[in-house]
């Protein structure tokens, strides 16, 4: 689980005593729910569940996080920050796009696998959301944060059309393109077991993604640059 934001923006020795603690304890009650909500699942967890798991009084908690729901939420809204930290040092400061393009299958391939059981989990809580709808599924918090990543990523691809590497074809539709196969593809993934190595279904996923952007399939890194 990521630092909160508040804390990823200011340097510890910005912060009280009392401000550094009450960031720790509020870490530690999010990474305790959500080793509840896997353990238990989203119906049987409870903040009474959550508290003993993270050894603090009930009423404590609550001065952190006023419901079962919002503490979901708050698991999510961390575990998104920290994707967008891992895709803007691995994906958005490469300056070749096919090279950013090709991070970004990767990363958005193997970062919900690697939250695979609490993947399960947000799931299970809007099983009627088509697999295509993660903004629309993403508490209300992390709306901004999601434009901004979509925002990322349609402008890597218009640097990509821009440099011959990508189809000429209007980049916001490509990068939605490319959110829906992500979220079907890791829907999949979590949902289904498979006898097929990750590492090879990254491989085959990523050669038809590629496909879906490149002018071709047998485009190089060094043959397309600049």
């Amino acid at each position: 689980m990521s630092a909160p934001s508040k804390g990823a923006r200011m340097q510890n020795g910005d912060l009280s005593r009392r401000e550094r603690e009450k960031l720790n304890h509020r870490r530690e009650i999010l990474e305790a729910a959500e080793r509840v909500f896997v353990r238990d699942g989203y119906q049987l967890a409870t903040v009474e569940r959550i508290a003993r798991e993270a050894d603090f009084a009930v009423g404590t908690l609550y001065n952190f996080f006023k419901s079962k729901e919002k503490l979901f939420d708050e698991v999510i809204a961390g575990l998104a920050d920290e994707a967008f930290t891992v895709l803007g040092k691995r994906v958005f400061q490469e300056a070749h796009p096919r090279a950013a393009v090709e991070a970004l299958i990767e990363v958005r391939l193997l970062y919900p696998q690697q939250h695979r059981d609490f993947a399960r989990v947000f799931l299970e809580v809007a099983p009627s959301s088509p697999p295509a709808a993660l903004s629309g599924s993403l508490p209300e918090k992390c709306q901004p944060l999601y434009r901004r990543y979509l925002e990322s990523v349609t402008e890597v691809l218009s640097r990509g059309i821009t440099a011959g590497v990508f189809r000429e074809e209007d980049p916001l539709y490509m990068a939605l393109c490319l959110e829906g196969a992500f979220a079907s593809i890791g829907t999949h993934w979590i949902q289904e077991e498979s006898a097929e190595p990750l590492p090879e279904r990254v491989a085959k996923a990523s050669s038809i993604l590629l496909g879906m952007v490149c002018r071709s399939q047998h485009n190089s890194l060094e043959g397309s640059a600049e």
